[in-house]
């Protein structure tokens, strides 16, 4: 148990170090790929996630952001998952999708105020 957090403790340090100094979207982007790689347990896995980062850019300057946005950002995702990610479960790739989506648009939120 004692292990497993200084194990757990590590992998925070270390992650902390990694966005340090990253914008906003570049920090939501890696926090979402490592999201999935570690939940699929694919950690060697590079995502690209194309289509995510262009619509996440196209919403960043708009002032409210609605149902439209969550769903153009949660169907790029899903694009570029279903691309990416080969034999995965796909109903697994749409909670992430889901469980990302609200993460994105929490973070967006925040930043704002």
């Amino acid at each position: 148990m004692e292990e497993e957090l200084k194990g757990l403790f590590g992998k925070a340090i270390e992650y902390k170090k990694e966005i340090e100094g990253l914008t906003a979207q570049e920090y939501i982007t890696r926090t979402v790929a490592k999201t999935i790689t570690e939940s699929l347990k694919i950690n060697d896995q590079i995502l690209d996630l194309k289509n995510f980062k262009a619509e996440l850019q196209a919403i960043a300057g708009k002032r409210i952001i609605g149902e439209s946005e969550r769903k153009k950002i949660r169907t790029e995702l899903l694009k570029d998952l279903f691309k990416e990610i080969k034999n995965a479960d796909r109903m697994k790739l749409k909670e992430l999708a889901e469980e990302m989506t609200e993460f994105v648009i929490n973070e967006i939120r925040e930043e704002r105020h």
